[in-house]
């Protein structure tokens, strides 16, 4: 992400998101990246009533991977992972 950031459209946010075990430490830079536990921990707690509940094969997230050639590529998982 940090090659090509520079080049992404001002509209386009991105977010780094640190798992249960780099917590403890957030001091990893983030320069240039939002901190998604942030926006996640002060998200309301409460359903949204308007958005229709997710189906079991529904795409929930895209990874960018550098795959075995190299090159970016999405993993995709769904709801059902």
């Amino acid at each position: 992400m940090s090659d090509v950031k520079d080049i992404l459209p001002p509209s386009c946010s991105v977010f780094k998101f640190c798992g249960a075990d780099q917590k403890k430490d957030l001091t990893i830079p983030t320069e240039g990246f939002e901190l998604l536990n942030t926006k996640l921990e002060a998200a309301a707690q409460t359903p949204i009533d308007c958005i229709p509940p997710p189906n079991y094969k529904d795409e929930l997230l895209y990874i960018y991977t550098s795959g075995t050639t190299g090159l970016p590529k999405a993993a995709v998982l769904r709801n059902s992972r």
